[in-house]
């Protein structure tokens, strides 16, 4: 959460944005915030980070948009939860025939 009062959009905001560091540009990403001198590597790690953001942004605003759609088919009211049942129909149905199969039970850690 941001700690400053005057931040009006905290995903672009750097004191409040959640960051993964298990990947390349993550790793650079940490180490340049620690105060680190970035390699050469490093930066054409980040940039192309940076030129793929658009396109990770639209595709998550897809996802976002879809279960909006089948959390309110679910129940008229949108709680941002899914039944198993609907995220399996949302978004699992087109790639896993069945959700009771080895296969998908496997994908989904069920057990």
């Amino acid at each position: 959460m941001c700690t400053l009062t005057d931040c009006v959009s905290f995903t672009k905001c750097v004191c409040c944005r959640k960051e993964e560091y298990q990947s390349a540009s993550g790793l650079a990403l940490l180490f340049d915030r620690s105060g680190g001198k970035l390699t050469p590597e490093m930066a054409d790690v980040l940039e192309r980070e940076k030129e793929q953001g658009p396109h990770a942004e639209r595709l998550i605003a897809e996802v976002r948009r879809r279960w909006d759609e089948w959390d309110l088919r679910e129940d008229s009211t949108r709680d941002d939860m899914l039944m198993f049942d609907t995220f399996y129909n949302a978004f699992m149905a087109p790639y896993f025939s069945c959700y009771r199969c080895n296969d998908t039970h496997r994908a989904l850690q069920v057990t």
